[in-house]
């Protein structure tokens, strides 16, 4: 998938879960009111509309919405299927 069709995706998974008041660059998703059980739906989520697991880690190491686009299109890039 190209990069911008991933960064979509990822936006359209966090607005979904935060609104998109909450949807900047920098928006930090647990400061945003995020929490885990928002977390884990958002991740499932992406994994579905990638064909991908996309793990819950990616999220708490990237919690911003720049660093989770990233993050993603890294993931979908170089990780393995498991």
């Amino acid at each position: 998938m190209e990069e911008q069709a991933t960064h979509a995706a990822v936006d359209a998974a966090w607005q979904a879960q935060l609104g998109p008041e909450h949807s900047t660059p920098d928006t930090d998703f647990f400061a945003a009111g995020g929490n885990s059980l928002l977390a884990a739906a958002m991740m499932d989520t992406l994994s579905t509309e990638f064909d991908h697991f996309i793990p819950l880690r990616l999220l708490s190491t990237n919690p911003t919405l720049a660093k989770l686009r990233n993050a993603v299109a890294d993931e979908l890039r170089t990780g393995d299927d498991a």
